[in-house]
């Protein structure tokens, strides 16, 4: 509700409704759409196989969509960050640990709408004060106000906790409920059938990039690019490690070595 009414009055006190359909054009270009494609199409087929388990019930349509957004579609689109396997691991843990911590804090452990319509706006004001002090520390009196609005957080942030606690005792047998069992385990098996498209895509991301590259260079044959680029499929394998070690190639043996495809494999 607070994120539909803040977006509308940024739309209007900032007359950006042109700027805006600039951005949704830009989400839906044309070099995007196959991509959504494959993700979409993926999507619907771990659907497709989780309705076919026991795992499944009409319920867990909520979390389903929650894990779509939370997780699919935001590690889709952040996937250029991943650089080598450890940050692929890294990355995956960080989004599938706070999916999970999301879904399960949505699912039971939520204040009523209109406390939550006061809680969510004064926490996020503080937050922003804070981060503002912090960054101009240096000011006159500045780190005085830090120091009470980091108090204000942490006693916020204590009670919330004592309140989960709280739910946890008194609703105990829901929580450890079979349904509600469903519900912590659904994201947990899609997050683990997603991983391989988010590995794709991260080494998607890699190869186009060192194929720029290969085309930039002048000094080699057209032929010559379509075999590194071909020993760089085979040798790369979609793994961000060997792909960043075949990148640290030698520009004289690029160009002048007799069997390229050994040497990629080398690297």
């Amino acid at each position: 509700i607070w994120s539909i009414l803040l977006f509308c009055g940024l739309l209007i006190l900032g007359k950006s409704f042109k700027s805006f359909g600039s951005v949704i054009k830009s989400f839906f270009a044309k070099q995007l759409i196959p991509h959504y494609v494959v993700i979409c199409g993926y999507i619907a087929l771990i659907f497709y196989l989780i309705k076919q388990t026991i795992l499944w019930e009409k319920n867990l349509f909520k979390d389903f969509i929650i894990w779509c957004v939370a997780f699919a579609f935001y590690s889709f689109f952040t996937t250029n960050k991943i650089q080598t396997n450890k940050d692929l691991f890294k990355y995956f843990w960080k989004i599938f640990s706070l999916t999970i911590f999301v879904d399960f804090f949505l699912n039971y452990f939520t204040f009523s709408l209109g406390w939550e319509l006061v809680i969510i706006p004064f926490i996020t004001f503080i937050g922003v004060l804070q981060f503002y002090t912090e960054y101009h520390i240096e000011r006159n009196g500045y780190l005085r106000v830090n120091n009470i609005l980091k108090f204000i957080l942490s006693i916020s942030g204590f009670t919330f906790l004592i309140y989960c606690i709280y739910q946890l005792l008194i609703g105990y047998r829901e929580i450890l409920s079979n349904n509600s069992l469903k519900a912590f385990i659904l994201p947990v098996i899609l997050s683990v059938l997603f991983f391989p498209i988010i590995t794709f895509y991260s080494a998607l991301i890699k190869i186009e990039n060192i194929f720029i590259e290969v085309n930039r260079y002048r000094f080699i044959t057209n032929n010559r690019k379509r075999k590194i680029k071909l020993a760089i499929l085979i040798f790369g394998n979609f793994n961000l490690d060997k792909l960043s070690r075949i990148r640290k190639w030698d520009k004289k043996e690029i160009q002048s070595s007799e069997d390229i495809l050994n040497y990629i494999r080398k690297l």
